[in-house]
């Protein structure tokens, strides 16, 4: 029997790939290309595969260059964190401060006769009453931190104050006048501690509450992952004062924080503060979200130890020659 079959006829209705990845015929140059289909409507192009993508070395620098300005943004990124961490460290250390100086103010008040404390009994909410009004934007007239309290622009200040808060609220006058007076306090310890003379003191002021916040957030943390009944009791009263101080360096272009643990704090608590920060360490979260911490030999905190503490608490906390 004769065979109908035609090689060339073949080899022209063979599709082909062009470069853009169409399908050609090859019967007519100038035909539009298109998909040719087996009987049962599939594509049939078992015979040939896609040409493999052309990889250049402009495109591979091309890909560098874009790695390489992600990784920078990333760099960027993590920077202005650490900055805007720091800055609210500041901001927290400020507070800190404003709590310690309301406290010493309170302990102040034990002295104080009963007739005088009944009425600042209520004046935390006073207080904020006067700040709302003299910070308020329609309100002109400020406290000058550099004129004395009795300046007439100041008197001028407390009147307007005074007068406002008689009209608005149930406290007496006296009660009114003192909370100003303490206000004016506030922003007259703002302004001398913003002179260009005190600069030096105010910045050494903020690194140490943003230390004193850092010592404060180690304190929290390490309890956190207290485990035994031994580590709670040796754990039970250790103060903020007895975690190590954290200072930001910078190694190799890694941001990290230098560790100085205070040369006063007992060989035991030293272990046990080892061992709960090493149990933190192993945490993924807490290593991704927390700086890591360097040790070098002979870095120790320069602060004194404390002057007041638990006799009990101290032979177990402090070594023995700073056992008050």
């Amino acid at each position: 029997m004769a065979s109908n079959f035609s090689s060339r006829g073949f080899y022209r209705s063979t599709p082909r790939y062009s470069r853009s990845g169409r399908v050609s015929t090859g019967n007519d140059n100038n035909s539009p290309t298109e998909p040719v289909t087996t009987h049962g409507g599939h594509d049939s192009s078992p015979l040939v595969d896609r040409p493999a993508t052309e990889v250049s070395n402009e495109m591979i620098y091309r890909s560098i260059m874009n790695l390489n300005r992600t990784v920078q943004g990333l760099v960027e990124a993590n920077k202005r964190q650490e900055e805007a961490l720091e800055h609210v460290e500041g901001v927290m250390g400020g507070l800190t401060e404003e709590v310690r100086h309301l406290r010493e103010r309170l302990e102040e008040d034990v002295d104080v006769p009963a007739a005088k404390r009944q009425k600042r009994s209520n004046s935390a909410l006073l207080s904020e009453m006067v700040r709302r009004l003299h910070n308020s934007d329609d309100n002109e007239k400020k406290y000058d931190g550099e004129a004395g309290l009795n300046s007439t622009h100041n008197e001028t200040v407390t009147s307007f104050l005074l007068n406002e808060l008689k009209t608005t609220s149930e406290y007496p006058e006296s009660v009114i006048r003192s909370a100003c007076v303490s206000y004016y306090e506030t922003i007259r310890r703002r302004h001398v501690r913003n002179r260009p003379e005190n600069t030096e003191k105010t910045a050494r002021q903020k690194e140490e509450n943003r230390l004193r916040s850092r010592r404060g957030r180690l304190l929290e943390k390490r309890g956190g992952v207290i485990r035994t009944e031994e580590e709670m009791e040796l754990w039970t009263g250790v103060s903020a004062d007895l975690m190590s101080d954290e200072e930001a360096i910078e190694v190799d272009g890694v941001s990290m924080w230098l560790v100085k643990p205070p040369s006063f704090r007992s060989p035991a608590l030293s272990d046990l503060c080892n061992t709960l920060q090493t149990r933190l360490d192993a945490d993924p979260k807490f290593r991704a979200s927390h700086k890591a911490r360097r040790k070098e030999e002979g870095a120790v905190s320069t602060r004194q130890p404390p002057t007041q503490y638990d006799p009990e608490k101290a032979t177990r906390h402090l070594t023995t020659t700073c056992t008050p």
